[in-house]
């Protein structure tokens, strides 16, 4: 027989387990449409040999990533020998996504980078939808439904959809929910959420720093707005953030010491970031990408196609901040407004630009602009963090209205599909991939390559064809070229992209852009040797593909080579310069002059 007690439990988990299976449920309807939105945003990139048309570029740049995580992770994560061989490149300093990248090294090992680029998006798009979801449940609303959606509207903005198309790091978002959830967690228990913390700040650190520091900042807003709010003791938030701060230290002191003062490091500002502020109307106009979208516009408001870091529309816009102003005496829908309106100023950059035209009027960013650090973001991305500040409101205003009467329910439904359908997502656009050529997808390369490099014919920073052809070795060959971001030079550590200028390299650019017929001097052939030697060229690679000036490079390169026979093979045409760059690399070391 059960004792009183005994019955008294059962009836309790008889009445509350239809509940927390109803609950369940929904967790689960929730992480399914998310997945769902997912592989429907990303479905075009499932085909054969298909690419991201908006940033193909940074789409193969990735693909080596995830390549370098799979195949030097015991070895060096954090260099990649591989390319800009034989300098290398410093892959803490160059968003390598450690945190998304070895996780997923056996998907990329098995299966190849390609999927392993899109299951990084699904995770990315999927997985910051639900960690929202969360977030709303433990702290905005009891009710799953309204969480799911807020959850949906955050991970598919249209600056998600906008970053997905080429930075899966960027889109990957989920930490940033739990990171707030810890900062607002921290007074029941400092020491317990001060590690946690501590940890999840590492953990983002090796998937993105920018959306940290963004996330940082958002923090500092909404804390602010809080303790002016209630007046409350800062002491467990110190501490809290202490002990995060101390972890956090010890643990990636190697990793961040190895980005900012390791082999190939470099230090800012970025000139390309001066420019990326956000157009203050693209607030209020829709994205490329974006069901009210016009897919002609390739470039609205002249934001890159893969930096659409707003475009929520006049109707959302104006019912955040009238629904904002309205909620005004809740302090969560407070501290959500001033943190969203803080976010925009800031994202307007250093001049605040309107319709593409620039009024000479400063933004409040023009206060940190040229500071470390700062003069290296890329400060469009902080619209980003808009749209949960955006979607607290809508929740709580959703909530309020909904306690009210049918029509009043019925109105506000009506307003937020107004305001919300025109920035559906629409699939992610592709475009043929052209493919790699043979030598490079199976093993004819290996017997021209013994410990030195290839060269390409041009070497050229903003050519993929570097990135696809050792992400197609395998990691196997060694590469001097391509498309990542280090010093300026050996004696310029300024960020510049791709390997440190070399003259030899620049002339068969210029050959290749105009096609210029060159006369080599003995000045030009001396460089050249020179040139041997420091790329350590174990031979100069052409693809067939390249007919532009084909004629030209082909001349230029056997007067360079002193006539050494090119070999066509396999889809490229191969210049073996092993015993050219022997013979140049002893006449420089005994100093023999040439006659």
């Amino acid at each position: 027989m059960k004792t009183p007690a005994q019955d008294v439990k059962t009836s309790v988990q008889d009445m509350t387990t239809p509940a927390q299976d109803g609950k369940q449920k929904i967790h689960a309807i929730a992480v399914a449409f998310y997945l769902f939105g997912a592989v429907y945003v990303t479905q075009n990139l499932w085909a054969p040999n298909q690419v991201t048309a908006s940033n193909e570029r940074d789409y193969a740049f990735f693909q080596f990533v995830l390549s370098h995580a799979a195949h030097n992770l015991w070895t060096s994560p954090f260099l990649a020998e591989q390319l800009n061989a034989p300098q290398g490149v410093n892959m803490m300093a160059n968003t390598s996504m450690l945190g998304l990248s070895i996780p997923l090294a056996p998907i990329t090992l098995l299966a190849g980078p390609r999927v392993s680029f899109i299951v990084a998006l699904l995770i990315a798009l999927a997985g910051t939808a639900t960690a929202w979801y969360y977030f709303f449940l433990k702290h905005i609303t009891a009710n799953p439904w309204l969480a799911l959606v807020a959850g949906a509207f955050c991970g598919f903005t249209p600056a998600m959809i906008s970053q997905a198309n080429a930075h899966p790091n960027i889109a990957a978002q989920f930490m940033v929910p739990l990171i707030i959830s810890q900062v607002l967690r921290i007074k029941e228990n400092p020491t317990r959420h001060g590690v946690i913390l501590g940890l999840m700040i590492v953990y983002q650190l090796f998937i993105n720093e920018e959306i940290l520091l963004y996330t940082a900042m958002a923090c500092v807003v909404i804390a602010i707005t809080v303790l002016v709010s209630q007046r409350t003791s800062v002491v467990p938030y110190l501490k809290a953030i202490g002990i995060a701060a101390g972890i956090s230290i010890v643990i990636m002191a190697y990793p961040l010491w190895f980005q900012f003062f390791g082999p190939r490091h470099y230090t800012g500002p970025f000139w390309w970031a001066e420019g990326y502020g956000i157009d203050l109307a693209a607030y209020t106009s829709y994205a490329t990408l974006s069901f009210a979208g016009d897919p002609r516009i390739i470039d609205p408001m002249g934001s890159s196609p893969t930096e659409q870091n707003a475009f929520y529309g006049w109707p959302l816009c104006l019912l955040a901040v009238g629904l904002g102003i309205a909620l005004w005496r809740n302090l969560i829908a407070r501290v959500a407004l001033i943190t969203g309106l803080v976010l925009v100023a800031l994202s307007l950059g250093a001049e605040i630009k309107i319709n593409n035209q620039q009024t000479g009027v400063p933004g409040p960013w023009a206060l940190v602009s040229d500071l470390p650090l700062f003069n290296s973001i890329i400060v469009t991305r902080i619209g980003m963090e808009v749209a949960p500040a955006i979607a607290v409101v809508l929740v709580l205003a959703a909530e309020k209205l909904a306690a009210k009467s049918l029509a009043v329910a019925a109105i506000s439904g009506a307003l937020a599909a107004v305001a919300l359908v025109p920035i559906i997502p629409k699939p992610l656009p592709t475009t043929d991939h052209a493919p790699v050529p043979a030598f490079f997808t199976t093993n004819a390369w290996r017997p021209y390559l013994s410990g030195g490099t290839f060269v390409p014919v041009p070497p050229d920073v903003w050519s993929n064809d570097s990135l696809h052809w050792l992400v197609a070795t395998r990691m196997q060959a060694r590469i001097a070229d391509g498309y990542f971001i280090g010093p300026s030079s050996e004696f310029n550590p300024v960020a510049t992209f791709g390997p440190s200028e070399r003259p030899t390299g620049h002339l068969l650019r210029h050959v290749a852009a105009t096609g210029e017929t060159i006369i080599v001097t003995d000045a030009i052939r001396q460089q050249f040797e020179a040139d041997l030697v420091y790329w350590n060229a174990d031979a100069f690679v052409l693809s067939q593909i390249r007919t532009n000036n084909r004629d030209q490079l082909l001349a230029l390169l056997a007067d360079l080579t002193g006539g050494v026979q090119p070999i066509e093979t396999d889809g490229v045409i191969v210049w073996d310069v092993r015993a050219k760059r022997q013979e140049a690399f002893q006449r420089n070391s005994t100093g023999v002059s040439r006659s």
